[in-house]
């Protein structure tokens, strides 16, 4: 005698991967607040605020190519390009995990109350 319950298979379950994204899908709105606090609180009391963001990389990359080309005496094809390259690069990595765990420090508490997933902090 077979019963009319529904029987678990974790086999039918999809991938994590597949998982995790679609709860960023239902989570989006939550995505977009966190996102939009996170904008406004990092450029609340910056004069020139967004700016700053293309500014920053591409001064670095003004005084690293004075620096290597005309003290050092580098003749690098299109250096200015492969430096900026890497700054935006790196700056983007080096900002997003460090802002990621700062998230995740903050919104402790929210995770121990309701069910969000991990994932959504990252995003």
């Amino acid at each position: 005698m077979q019963s009319s319950e529904e029987i678990y298979d974790s086999a039918r379950r999809p991938h994590p991967l597949i998982d995790e994204f679609l709860a960023l899908i239902k989570y989006r709105e939550l995505i977009y607040q966190f996102t939009a606090r996170s904008i406004t609180a990092r450029y609340k009391r910056s004069i020139i605020g967004v700016a700053w963001t293309m500014l920053n990389p591409l001064m670095t990359m003004i005084v690293l190519t004075l620096v290597f080309s005309q003290i050092f005496k580098w003749n690098v094809p299109f250096y200015p390009v492969y430096v900026l390259s890497g700054l935006i690069v790196w700056g983007f990595f080096s900002h997003t995990t460090s802002s990621a765990m700062g998230e995740m420090i903050w919104s402790g508490g929210l995770l121990n109350r309701i069910y969000v997933p991990n994932s959504v902090f990252e995003v």
